[in-house]
């Protein structure tokens, strides 16, 4: 499987694999306590806050696609797997197998909600296709994907000044694929 054809499947199957997880897990998710949505409403608007739900899981699953990968030889490039946290459209999964400490579990829930925002303002298949292309484009270096950038940075500038307030969807919003 050359690169192109690679990114191709990630693009086309990729918004499949989050509208499945999404639908799957977002039922038994529960929302968030007063106490986040305190702590929260300074940085996002009440509609994400409402919205959102968090599921417990036991792994946070590769996805099916990945069994293509596998046979033709290619080693799993992003393996979720190992997360803490993923976010499909607005829904957040947390990992029983990489638990975060209470003192991370905000912090964690934040870089999350940034995601859901950025999923507001793409949609899926423009989320998709922009971390997509941000992956490729960086390397395939998880760390320097932009969309994961945004998300830690804003995640920090939270954690480091918490009582300086923001808007992550002003702040998404200057760039949308993610660039700080």
């Amino acid at each position: 499987m050359d690169l192109s054809a690679l990114l191709q499947l990630f693009t086309d199957e990729g918004p499949k694999w989050v509208r499945q997880q999404r639908a799957e897990h977002r039922s038994a998710g529960r929302t968030l306590s007063r106490d986040e949505k305190e702590h929260l409403s300074h940085f996002f608007e009440q509609p994400v806050l409402d919205k959102v739900r968090i599921a417990s899981v036991p792994v946070i699953p590769n996805p099916p696609f990945y069994a293509l990968l596998f046979a033709a030889g290619i080693p799993i490039p992003l393996d979720f797997s190992q997360s803490s946290g993923i976010t499909f459209d607005d829904t957040i999964l947390v990992s029983d197998l990489h638990p975060v400490s209470p003192l991370e579990e905000l912090p964690l829930i934040f870089h999350e909600l940034v995601h859901v925002v950025q999923f507001g303002l793409a949609g899926v298949e423009g989320f998709v296709t922009r971390y997509v292309a941000g992956w490729a484009a960086n390397g395939f270096v998880y760390e320097r994907i932009p969309l994961e950038g945004q998300a830690y940075a804003l995640a920090a500038r939270f954690s480091g000044q918490p009582t300086l307030h923001f808007s992550v969807l002003a702040e998404s919003s200057k760039n949308k694929d993610g660039a700080t």
